[in-house]
């Protein structure tokens, strides 16, 4: 299992069938399902992960532009729910 470090950048790759997913540049998101891949780069690895009909994408909104209460609470549960994977794994 490939441990990605906070903040790095992961090429989402997905299918041109796939229209019903829109990713934006720069926006952040939780993906989960399947094992992405680690490339070795020149200095560092570099990460892709295939998106398919089985993989969870939840948008992470950036709390700078997320000032309504509803929208802080979606934050605060994917914090914690960050910090409980990161913590404990994940049990499946």
């Amino acid at each position: 299992t490939a441990t990605v470090k906070a903040k790095k950048q992961v090429r989402l790759i997905k299918k041109q069938t796939c229209s019903a997913l829109v990713l934006q540049p720069g926006e952040q998101y939780l993906v989960m399902g399947k094992e992405g891949l680690r490339i070795r780069g020149e200095r560092e690895f570099q990460y892709e992960y295939p998106l398919d009909s089985s993989t969870w994408v939840e948008w992470w909104p950036d709390p700078s532009s997320c000032s309504r209460p509803s929208c802080q609470d979606v934050i605060s549960t994917l914090e914690e729910f960050s910090e409980n994977i990161l913590l404990e794994g994940c049990h499946v």
